[in-house]
């Protein structure tokens, strides 16, 4: 049964970003759908993206209480512009569960767009981003 099938949406301003010296950063968690999550920021890049973009994740907070041991979602992750509309974003959808928690962009966006005044993006040395979750479902086989 799913707790609460509605989206939510959460914003997370990250301050300071050219300042960031650690290798990730937490938003505070939010719930979505009677789940906890969070977002998770690589300033300087992960994987594929390290050292040339931005990484951003979805991640699920509550993995070790999650009754049904996995559920299915969709999100999307989006860097809002300068004048607050959709700027970049990354839409997925996910089966998250205590051993694939995470998804999300190793290349979300290059470093240099999140600076280039040209592309709005960062906004009084801040950057706002914003996380929207739906869950849709449960394993059939439960």
């Amino acid at each position: 049964m799913i707790k609460d099938p509605s989206g939510f949406n959460h914003l997370w301003k990250i301050e300071n970003l050219e300042k960031l010296d650690s290798d990730y950063y937490d938003s505070r968690e939010f719930t979505a759908a009677g789940y906890k999550w969070k977002m998770q920021l690589y300033p300087k890049g992960i994987d594929s993206g390290t050292g040339s973009h931005l990484s951003l994740y979805l991640v699920l907070a509550d993995f070790a209480s999650l009754t049904p041991p996995k559920i299915y979602a969709d999100y999307s992750l989006v860097l809002s512009n300068e004048l607050g509309t959709n700027g970049v974003s990354y839409q997925e959808n996910h089966w998250f569960s205590a051993s694939s928690r995470e998804s999300g962009s190793a290349n979300f966006i290059p470093l240099r767009f999140c600076v280039e005044p040209a592309y709005k993006y960062l906004v009084k040395d801040c950057l706002f981003f914003r996380a929207a979750v739906t869950i849709r479902g449960i394993p059939s086989t439960l």
